[in-house]
């Protein structure tokens, strides 16, 4: 349980980092008596939920998102989210379709390839997984700690890595 909710809570802090979620918003939404309308908003409550341990309701929340019309990165984002609560769920199939569709919509956030791999790696798909993690270490510049997570991924691989 403890691992869960580290992992919920890294997620989220990343997000907000990566300005692809703007805490507070749905607070401010129900306070003004609004109903959540954009994708963002169903984003932001899906986040929220999840946070809460209501991996049901944020997968909801994140398929409504993915629904209505948005920017491709705030879909990319929905579909990221979703595939990390079904990860949660250990639900590896949905996951790993959540997250090939956001690298179709991002096919340059390797956060996106590295995330997909983990899914990979855990449903026993160790080939399908060094692919994706070798894809992260070459666009290692979007996302520096992610190559360094996928290369240490791939050396207990027993893959050897080339430096370039």
């Amino acid at each position: 349980m403890k691992s869960w909710c580290l992992l919920t809570i890294v997620l989220l802090t990343l997000n907000i980092c990566l300005g692809r979620v703007n805490p507070g918003s749905e607070a401010r939404a129900t306070k003004l008596g609004q109903n959540t309308r954009t994708a963002e908003d169903y984003n932001n409550r899906g986040l929220e939920r999840q946070g809460k341990g209501d991996l049901e309701g944020a997968i909801d929340d994140y398929t409504k998102a993915v629904a209505l019309k948005a920017r491709p990165s705030t879909i990319a984002t929905a579909y990221n989210n979703r595939a990390n609560a079904r990860m949660s769920k250990n639900d590896l199939e949905g996951a790993i379709s959540d997250y090939s569709k956001a690298i179709e919509l991002q096919p340059g956030e390797s956060e996106n390839f590295y995330d997909r791999g983990v899914a990979r790696l855990s449903k026993g798909d160790n080939d399908g997984a060094i692919k994706l993690y070798k894809a992260v270490v070459d666009q290692k510049c979007m996302f520096p700690k992610k190559a360094k997570d996928a290369a240490k991924e791939l050396k207990k691989l027993g893959v050897r890595i080339d430096p370039k």
